[in-house]
């Protein structure tokens, strides 16, 4: 049927994301002749603002970049890690071996710094430039829509048990209405300062200014504002743990998958699955039974939970977990973890771990995993930036962290990373929690050449 409208094509630059306002800013950016990584900071800055309830600016902000004429792919890790002084016992031997919401799953913040490292390595612009479209958004607003509307109302008791969280998503004591103006007036201040800081240090250079940025954030007067709210309500998380923050540039996991080069985040986060399922898959004949076939559903889902098994028995943090990446895609050990796979059954719960290190398809002892406290799925959050230029350089990013699980810091208008709600407290776990230590994400960014 004729939808009467034209196939958006392009000759320059393209650029998608989980709002038409951060999609618009970053592509006012590429057409200002700034490139994908300008505009992917810009966009990801402005999806902060617009989709606060899914996406916090303090939160996280894995970041992928291929760069142009050459086959590098990169990977921004976009986590902070478990403050010094957190406790692994107080969630062992107190909650049920979970991480409780509030404030003390806080994480340093690792979006900021995944941003401003992102521009200031590979970006062309400076920092004033690219927050302009979000302190825009959070000060003046933008009209609320149907989504957010949903989510903050779905939301709405558990941001009631912090004021700072009532103040911002439930302005005149309830969540807002579809068409209203939504300000977040701290938020703005909050990048407007960082923006002055980096302006004032344009003059010595770009990266300068940019270093100004960061510094603001994580050694200035929002860290201190941070910390001092975490000394006075139970937190974990200083000014040592804030300025200590340090983002880090890791190579991604890589694969052959039909003619494709697919390419993940490594085992810090979920890379492992979705590369490793495409191989555990690669090894039956999808074409021959037939695109969302019974069949075919069924090997691919028991081949993403075999994945799964092994990266929540071997994935963790590799600065403190020995994690055997090698092993978990050697082809004798997945043609052993295929042979797993029953035509007729599905497994009915996770499947056994394998040995990835003696190539046995299952591991000789048991998972230790945590009891469930929630039967119900867990609600969404998470959004995505991503992101081409002219020259042929690609931007891929997923932002996230809520504030249903944990308070606005007040005078911010952020929420520091809740992220440590995926870390576990199973001692012996891959992904046990420890101070100094990343949580394992879920929301990661993929690429395939």
């Amino acid at each position: 049927m004729d939808a009467h409208r034209p196939v958006i094509m392009g000759t320059r630059h393209a650029i998608a994301t989980g709002h038409y306002f951060a999609s618009q800013a970053g592509f006012d950016i590429l057409n200002g002749g700034g490139n994908a990584i300008d505009a992917g900071v810009a966009a990801g800055l402005a999806i902060g603002v617009l989709q606060s309830e899914f996406v916090n600016i303090a939160g996280i902000a894995p970041i992928m970049i291929r760069l142009a004429g050459s086959d590098t792919v990169l990977t921004i890790d976009g986590v902070g890690t478990w403050p010094k002084a957190v406790r692994p016992e107080l969630f062992i031997d107190g909650n049920n071996q979970h991480i409780p919401e509030g404030i003390q799953r806080t994480l340093t913040p690792g979006a900021p710094g995944s941003w401003l490292f992102a521009l200031e390595r590979y970006g062309t612009m400076g920092f004033p430039d690219v927050v302009a479209a979000a302190i825009r958004f959070a000060r003046d607003g933008f009209p609320m829509y149907p989504q957010m509307v949903t989510n903050i109302t779905r939301d709405e008791q558990e941001m009631r048990r912090w004021p700072s969280s009532v103040a911002v998503y439930l302005p005149n004591d309830r969540p807002p209405r579809v068409g209203e103006i939504f300000k977040q007036a701290d938020l703005a201040r909050t990048l407007q300062y960082m923006a002055d800081e980096a302006s004032a240090r344009d003059s010595d250079g770009r990266e300068a200014g940019i270093r100004a940025a960061y510094d603001a954030f994580y050694k200035g007067d929002i860290a201190k504002t941070i910390a001092d709210y975490h000394r006075e309500n139970d937190g974990f998380l200083t000014m040592e743990d804030m300025a200590a923050h340090a983002p880090r540039l890791e190579p991604p996991l890589s694969v052959p998958f039909r003619g494709l080069d697919v390419f993940g985040f490594g085992p810090c986060a979920s890379g492992p699955v979705l590369t490793q399922a495409l191989k555990l898959a690669d090894g039956f004949d999808l074409e021959a039974m037939g695109h969302n076939s019974l069949a075919y559903i069924h090997t691919v889902a028991e081949s993403m939970k075999l994945a799964f098994a092994d990266r929540d028995r071997h994935c963790g943090d590799p600065a403190f977990v020995d994690v055997p990446l090698e092993g978990l895609f050697d082809p004798a050990y997945l043609e052993g973890r295929r042979g797993l796979i029953d035509a007729e059954r599905a497994w009915p719960e996770m499947p056994p771990a394998g040995n990835p290190r003696t190539g046995a398809p299952v591991l000789d002892e048991p998972h230790r995993l945590a009891p469930s406290l929630n039967p119900d799925p867990p609600a969404g959050d998470t959004s995505a930036v991503c992101v081409v230029d002219k020259e042929g350089n690609a931007f891929v990013a997923t932002p996230s962290d809520i504030p249903r699980d944990t308070p606005v810091i007040p005078g911010t208008g952020v929420c520091p990373s809740s992220r440590g709600s995926q870390s576990w407290a199973v001692e012996g776990h891959a992904a046990c929690l420890a101070p100094g230590k990343r949580s394992r994400l879920s929301s990661i960014p993929m690429m395939a050449l």
